[in-house]
């Protein structure tokens, strides 16, 4: 039977694999961890895709959350330094966070849904597109606002 090593940054992330990995519905496949590897025993190429698909999805939500925690600190860093800063975007774009613009995201964000607070800030960490057009929404948004 195949085997596939698996070897995550740290055991948090080797952990959320494993608990990920027994909702798959593999009945043949077999998974034991130790630290941040793993090893996975599969009977077949399509219980081997199913895998790896997992840990690229996992992957990529890992790096998700990495950078929408990198942004709230931007943010907050942004304005309270009242300096500009450089982030980098999972497409691996460089974008520029002003503090006007980390403002304007920080009101809007604060005065939507928590399911919209979620899709913006997945959303805006996405490309140099998508952070664009976040922030002119967000821009606008707070001028808007500011007429009340």
């Amino acid at each position: 039977m195949p085997k596939i090593a698996i070897t995550f940054k740290d055991t948090g992330r080797a952990k959320a694999f494993m608990k990920h990995f027994g909702t798959l519905g593999l009945t043949t496949a077999k998974a034991s961890a130790k630290g941040s590897s793993i090893m996975v025993t599969v009977s077949d190429s399509d219980e081997a895709k199913v895998v790896r698909s997992l840990v690229k999805d996992m992957n990529e939500q890992f790096k998700r959350q990495t950078l929408s925690s990198a942004l709230s600190e931007s943010i907050r860093g942004c304005i309270s330094e009242n300096k500009a800063r450089n982030m980098r975007l999972i497409d691996g774009s460089i974008v520029r966070l002003t503090p006007a613009r980390a403002q304007a995201f920080a009101q809007t964000h604060d005065n939507m849904s928590e399911q919209t607070q979620i899709k913006m800030r997945r959303l805006v960490v996405e490309s140099a597109k998508a952070f664009t057009e976040i922030m002119d929404f967000c821009k606008q948004r707070s001028k808007t606002d500011g007429d009340k």
